[in-house]
Order: C-alpha cells, then structure tokens, then sequence
C-alpha cells in the first residue's frame, strides 16, 4: 500500500542529497489486534535511505554505500508541516520532538 497525506498526496520523497533518489512511501500492511481501528502504525525504527546505503565521498575518497542499508519506511515525509515554520513537521511543544500523532494518513492500493 501506498501512504499518503495532505501535506505529501504522492507518497513520496525526493532525496536531493543523496543521490537525487526518489524513495516512495510504500510498505505491506498487517492488520492486527492492539491496533485501534482507523489507526496506523509503522515501525519507524527500520526506514532510512542514508547511513551508509549510498557512496559518499570524504576528503576526496569515495567510501561505497551498501544498497541493502536502503529500506524500510520512514514517514517523516508524510507528516503534516507546520503552518508558521513551514519546513518542519509539527512538533511537541514540550519535548520538540516531532508530533507523530497529528497527521492523517491514508491508504491506497498499489
């Protein structure tokens, strides 16, 4: 499935630092109990598209990336960009950390 938001209605992201990838926000879904009705939950923990997954160069020698390190989901392009800052996701007012329960998600089939 497909994940997309008001803020990201094509599910996806383009990664112009890393190698001008585009990465869409696509995952197998599993419908499980302790899961409330009507919500999501990915695990963010295994979505990255970087640390190590791409060449990168330093100090002019070029250290190889492993492709396999590019997996996962990481929704952090879905979530709803704040009004005021406009390049941020919301964030929690007391722990700044990034607000993952204010966005609506949906689903579309591939």
């Amino acid at each position: 499935m497909r994940l997309v938001s008001a803020d990201n209605p094509k599910g996806r992201l383009e990664l112009k630092d890393a190698g001008n990838r585009v990465v869409d926000m696509v995952g197998r879904v599993n419908i499980v109990e302790g899961i409330r009705p009507g919500s999501l939950a990915v695990s963010w923990h295994y979505g990255h598209w970087a640390y190590g997954s791409n060449d990168v160069v330093v100090d002019g020698n070029k250290i190889k990336g492993d492709n396999r390190r590019a997996g996962g989901l990481c929704i952090n392009a879905l979530l709803a960009v704040d009004p005021v800052i406009k390049d941020v996701c919301l964030t929690d007012p007391i722990g700044g950390s990034g607000s993952f329960s204010n966005t609506r998600i949906n689903l579309q089939p591939l």
